[in-house]
């Protein structure tokens, strides 16, 4: 069928990025790594969406604000020195639920009130009316994703990676799977030193 051809293509993308990542971080002077669907700054790949909180009557007539939904994968929150100030990151991908989100300080603030994101853990959310429900694994602070003088972005984040068995498309958050992801690594040292050896894998 259509959606195993997809599948299939996807389960190769997925172990492609995931050799990517582990080799990249074995090289020397290589603190972590890890992938991204859009980078910060960038408006390539930028992808909004609703978020419509469970239990939230307030967008039963009117759409929400829109959050910037992005997909990532390897330690690409470590990579990008970004805090997690609750709950837990992404586990690896064969221990990883699909329904599974990571969202920032300001997706908190803006459907729950809360600055700290204690109390969104375990909070769910819907991309449309009616569409599966997403739950949200934890909270990473303030980022400044789309230009450095603006506000800090409301937004999600998913881990990229091809569908387990039994998983399908249709409860996947977002495209999870990107044929063209952005490398992103940390060094101990110049990252120049390095520059070579990480493009040769």
């Amino acid at each position: 069928s259509a959606t195993g051809k997809r599948n299939d293509d996807e389960a190769v993308i997925s172990r492609f990025y995931a050799q990517v990542i582990d080799r990249v971080s074995g090289l020397p002077g290589v603190k972590s790594a890890g992938v991204v669907s859009r980078l910060p700054l960038e408006t390539n790949g930028m992808d909004q969406e609703p978020f419509y909180p469970e239990g939230d009557k307030s967008y039963a007539d009117k759409i929400p604000p829109l959050q910037l939904v992005t997909t990532v994968g390897g330690d690409y929150f470590k990579t990008m020195g970004m805090q997690l100030i609750a709950g837990r990151s992404f586990d690896a991908p064969d221990r990883q639920r699909w329904d599974d989100a990571v969202i920032s300080r300001e997706t908190a603030i803006q459907f729950w009130q809360d600055s700290t994101g204690q109390r969104v853990v375990g909070k769910r959310f819907q991309l449309l009316p009616g569409g599966p429900w997403r739950t949200i694994i934890g909270v990473v602070g303030s980022v400044r994703d789309t230009s450095l003088s603006a506000p800090p972005t409301m937004g999600g984040y998913a881990r990229g990676g091809a569908p387990s068995e039994g998983d399908s498309i249709a409860k996947k958050f977002g495209s999870s799977v990107y044929r063209t992801m952005a490398l992103v690594v940390k060094t101990s040292g110049d990252p120049l030193a390095i520059t070579s050896a990480v493009q040769r894998v």
